[in-house]
This record gives C-alpha cells, sequence and structure tokens, in this order.
C-alpha cells in the first residue's frame, strides 16, 4: 500500500467558539468562574499527528504533535486553591463515530503517556503554574496499527475531585491522527494477468482533460487518449457498480516518449471509508500495453491513480484504454 493521508475534523465539540464569548457567557452564571483550556494557538486545543509505516522501506516515523502542553485557566480569581484533573475520554470516540457515521479509533494501551495530567490554579490567579503534559509514546509499537484514523479527546474532569465549575465549551483538547500504511502490493507483469478484463459500467472522474476521459473506455486501444495535469497530485478516479475482487488492471498507452513509465494506485477500503495506496508501479519495458498487477488481488469498489510519469519523467503520459481485471 501507499501513504493514505486522511485527516480528522471533530465537528460535534465546538473547539473554534470565541474565548471571549465564552468566558463572558459562564462568568454571568457561575459565580466561582469556570475552569477551562485555551492553548492560545489556532485552531484552539487541537493537534495533530501522523504515523506512515513504510512497508517498503520497512521504516515507521511519527511526526507532527505528539507533546501536548497547556495550563488550565479560570474566568475569575480562584477563591481558593484548585487541583484540576485532565483524563483522555476514548469512550467519546465511539460517540462521536455513532453520531457521524465515522470509523475513527482511540490508541491501543501504552500509546498515550498521561505525564501530568493534575494542575493547581493558586488562589488569586486566572492560570496554573504548571502546565498538564501529556505524550505519545515514541517508543510503542506504532508499526502494528492497523485501521483507520485515530481521535484522542482529552477533557478536564474534575475539580478538586468534583466535577463542578468546568466549561461546557472548553474544556477538551483533542488530537487528530493520521495513519498513513504504505504497501508493497504491486508490481509489473510481462504477461497478460488471467482473468476477466472489463471497462463497462466504470464511472470515471478527474481533475483534468474531462473531455478526454470517454476515451479510456471506447473499445480503441490505439485511438485517441487522456492524460493527467502536470501535477502529481492529478488522478484519475475509477469506480464500479458494484464491490469486485481486482486482479490488476490492463492500461493502453501511445509510444515513445508520451509512454506510461509509472503511477501510484490506491483502492477504496469500504471498512474504514477511505483510500489505502497499494503501491508505485513502474514498467520495466517499453510498451503500449501494460499490466499492473496486484500482488495480493484487492476487494474495492473504487481505484485512484495519481503520480503519473512518461518514460522520460515528464507527468503527462497518454492513456489510450484502461480495464479492470477481475
Amino acid at each position: 500500500m501507499n501513504k493514505t493521508v486522511t485527516y480528522i475534523s471533530l465537528a460535534c465539540i465546538a473547539i473554534a467558539l470565541l474565548l471571549a464569548s465564552c468566558k463572558k457567557e459562564e462568568e454571568e452564571t457561575i459565580p466561582k468562574g469556570i475552569v477551562y483550556v485555551s492553548n492560545q494557538i489556532h485552531p484552539i486545543n487541537e493537534f495533530n499527528f501522523q504515523v506512515v509505516n513504510d512497508q517498503t522501506e520497512k521504516t515507521v516515523t511519527l511526526t507532527g504533535d505528539t507533546l501536548y502542553k497547556f495550563t488550565v485557566r479560570i474566568t475569575m480569581p480562584a477563591t481558593e486553591n484548585l487541583t484540576v484533573k485532565l483524563d483522555a475520554r476514548p469512550e467519546m470516540v465511539e460517540e462521536y463515530n455513532k453520531a457521524n457515521d465515522t470509523k475513527y479509533s482511540f490508541l491501543p494501551d501504552g500509546f498515550l503517556q498521561m505525564e501530568k495530567s493534575e494542575v493547581v490554579i493558586p488562589k488569586g490567579n486566572t492560570e496554573s503554574n504548571d502546565s498538564i503534559i501529556v505524550k505519545l509514546n515514541q517508543e510503542a509499537k506504532w508499526g502494528d496499527l492497523t485501521g483507520g484514523n485515530v481521535l484522542i479527546p482529552m477533557k478536564i474532569v474534575s475539580v478538586n475531585g468534583k466535577a463542578e465549575n468546568i466549561s461546557t465549551k472548553m474544556s477538551m483538547v483533542v488530537s487528530f491522527g493520521e495513519l498513513v500504511i504504505i504497501l508493497d502490493n504491486v508490481t509489473y507483469s510481462e504477461e497478460a494477468i488471467p482473468g476477466e478484463a472489463f471497462n463497462d459500467n466504470l464511472t470515471l472522474t478527474s481533475d483534468y482533460s474531462v473531455n478526454r476521459l470517454k476515451y479510456l473506455t471506447d473499445k480503441n486501444e490505439t485511438g485517441s487518449s487522456w492524460y493527467p495535469g502536470s501535477n502529481p497530485a492529478s488522478y484519475l478516479h475509477i469506480e464500479m457498480e458494484n464491490e469486485e475482487t481486482i486482479k490488476g488492471i490492463k492500461v493502453n498507452t501511445v509510444t515513445g516518449t508520451y509512454q506510461l513509465k509509472s503511477l501510484r494506485i490506491q483502492t477504496w477500503d469500504e471498512e474504514y471509508s477511505r483510500f489505502i495506496i497499494q503501491g508505485i508501479y513502474t514498467a520495466d519495458a517499453p510498451t503500449p500495453t501494460q499490466y499492473i498487477k496486484f500482488k495480493e488481488p484487492v476487494k474495492t469498489k473504487a481505484i485512484k491513480l495519481d503520480q503519473f510519469n512518461q518514460t522520460l519523467g515528464n507527468k503527462q503520459p497518454d492513456l489510450t484504454e484502461i480495464n479492470l481485471i477481475k
């Protein structure tokens, strides 16, 4: 597989509300003041990290926000010393998934370290002297993670041991984790791939040369062509009527300079509602008929091709026909 990058939006948590309006509203309703979190960085109380599991290079990298450090505040000077506790709330991931038909997951045990989960707001102050400190465990087996992206909700759970005087709008910090798995499931095949080649009832979409997409399924392997844009992100999206187990792809291309040399392949994963990149295809020999083989057949309803290259390294190869093989 190849890299799949997905960004998570926790719309049900109002972390983008203006801090001033939040403070004003809650000051008026709670005489002792309201305890809240604001990391003073936009987007407020939001972090992001990425795990890249490159199975072709045998490497796993963890990047982005791996340390969450922030003070706790109160809307007016504290009338006494306040011990504030923050904790991770994995049950909120399931609640969000049910409410929004998403498939995020929480981290397994040992991946999240609550290094300092309690701080004190001294009497007369409006902010804790110390910071809450939460870390992602760099030594955890990040390469063992499979599946979808990660959501880590963290929330103020108590003030002096009670669930009172806690902001309803600014008591939560969230971290959005993107899991990128790069598989090595694509190869060049010198021979035709056994199976049934088909391109009827395919829905083709692209960001470029849209009026030429019809040529890819017109049954004319040496006729007019479609080509992507010069941006590596330029894509061809192929959607089937039903989910199929695909063994590979037959691509007809031109001869010479504009012949296809390489591309990246992603397939739709219904279980986690995202594209998974299966690998980078590179033609081992210059030929107008190329067979892209999945080492392990893939059950999918849609395929996305991008990062196209010509024989001489330019980004716009000409493709004259495309068939999926099942």
